[in-house]
C-alpha cells in the first residue's frame, strides 16, 4: 500500500512538474527574409511572449542597417499563434515553393516556439509559391509581419 500511495505522489508531482515546465517554456516568433544575391537585403524580427519585439533590416553593401525595438500587445501575440494554429503552421513541412531555385535564393523562414514545440518553415523565391500550404504558410507570414514598423524585402 505505500509503495502505491508513493507511485502516486511521485505521478503527480511529476505531472505539476511537467505543467509548471510546460508554461515557462520559452515562447517566441522568429521571422526573416533574404532577397540574396551580392546586393541582397535581409530582414530579422523576433517577437517574445511578454509582447517585447526586435525587428533588423539590412539593405547591403554600404548600407546601414536599421533596428527597432517595439511591443506588440500580448493579446496580439496570442492572436498571431491563434492564426499559426488554425492555418496548422507545426503540420507543414519545413521547406516550401519551388524546388529548382539557385542555392541561397530568396526566401521567407518562419519559426515559432510555443509550450515545448518547435517548428521551422522556409517558403523558398515567396513571389512565385503557389498552392495550399504556401497560402497557410503566408497567412501566418502575414499576421506577424503585420506588427513590424519596419517591413521585410519579400
Amino acid at each position: 500500500m505505500r509503495t502505491a500511495s508513493f507511485l502516486i505522489v511521485v505521478l503527480a508531482l511529476g505531472a505539476i512538474c511537467n505543467t509548471a515546465q510546460r508554461a515557462e517554456a520559452p515562447s517566441n516568433i522568429r521571422a526573416w527574409s533574404d532577397t540574396a544575391g551580392p546586393d541582397g537585403k535581409t530582414w530579422n524580427l523576433e517577437m517574445k511572449r511578454d509582447g517585447s519585439a526586435t525587428v533588423l533590416a539590412f539593405s547591403g553593401p554600404g548600407s546601414k542597417s536599421a533596428e527597432r525595438r517595439f511591443k506588440i500587445p500580448v493579446e496580439q501575440y496570442a492572436a498571431i499563434l491563434g492564426v499559426a494554429d488554425e492555418a496548422g503552421f507545426f503540420a507543414l513541412p519545413p521547406y516550401l515553393g519551388p524546388s529548382a531555385i539557385p542555392l541561397h535564393g530568396p526566401e521567407n523562414v518562419l519559426r515559432i516556439a510555443i509550450a515545448g514545440k518547435e517548428h521551422q518553415v522556409a517558403l523558398r523565391d515567396p513571389l512565385s509559391a503557389k498552392g495550399e500550404e504556401a497560402a497557410r504558410f503566408q497567412r501566418v507570414w502575414r499576421a506577424v509581419v503585420a506588427w513590424s514598423p519596419v517591413k521585410p524585402p519579400l
